[in-house]
């Protein structure tokens, strides 16, 4: 979250504000809110398990303003009666031309509540990330998109290959113990790893995701029958 202060001149005051609904919140804290997520339907069967339908939004309790870091206090309400939260901050004071950022982590995967705790505790700890994820993504798209300019000029098949990137990207998951995989869709195909879908979405990513293509096939080597060497048609989640 980043606040500007436009004035060339003049010192401003703000407070960063965000907010919620229909996440089922419950235990909400300073700088911490729990929601739970709705069980498995027909429209959300990738929310099959109960560690998938819990998680956090954790707040910062710093902000940094021109790279200096300050203490920030957070107000978190919760209005039941809509389903719905909001959480504002103390308030920030911003030299004039300057900014103000603060980050939140929202998670909902086994495991993760311990290491959004540690990528918060600093800011240059959590604002590398945060670059460092612009990066990763540049680079996806970048390889994808020279190879579209490549074989076509219209901008509908860029729109296409930037959302499959983002379709292969959104769907990767892990397994504990195994190396990471890509789900085929969340839509039929949520509990595990084809191997039909895996060679196909390994030949696709090699391009802008060489190490990840090359972790979804020791996925299912991995998994081979050690007895009859027979590798699995899916891994299960």
């Amino acid at each position: 979250l980043r606040l500007q202060n436009l004035h060339a001149t003049n010192l401003a005051t703000a407070n960063f504000h965000i907010s919620g609904v229909a996440v089922n919140i419950s235990s909400p804290g300073m700088h911490a809110v729990k929601f739970g997520l709705p069980a498995a339907s027909d429209d959300t069967p990738c929310l099959a398990t109960t560690a998938f339908r819990r998680g956090n939004l954790r707040l910062t309790d710093y902000v940094q303003v021109d790279k200096a870091e300050r203490k920030l206090k957070w107000s978190v309400t919760l209005d039941s009666a809509h389903n719905s939260f909001s959480a504002s901050s103390s308030q920030v004071a911003i030299p004039a031309g300057g900014e103000a950022t603060t980050f939140i982590t929202i998670s909902s995967v086994a495991g993760s509540k311990s290491f959004a705790a540690g990528l918060l505790k600093q800011g240059g700890a959590a604002g590398k990330a945060f670059e460092n994820a612009i990066r990763r993504w540049d680079k996806y798209l970048s390889a994808v998109l020279l190879r579209a300019d490549t074989d076509a000029h219209d901008l509908e098949t860029r729109w296409v290959a930037v959302k499959s990137v983002q379709t292969l990207m959104y769907n990767w998951r892990f397994v504990p113990g195994l190396p990471d995989g890509v789900l085929p869709s969340y839509t039929g195909y949520q509990n595990g790893f084809w191997s039909w879908d895996t060679y196909k979405q390994a030949v696709g990513m090699v391009a802008f995701a060489p190490d990840l293509a090359k972790q979804q096939l020791r996925l299912l080597v991995t998994t081979q029958d050690p007895q009859t060497g027979h590798l699995p048609d899916k891994v299960d989640r």
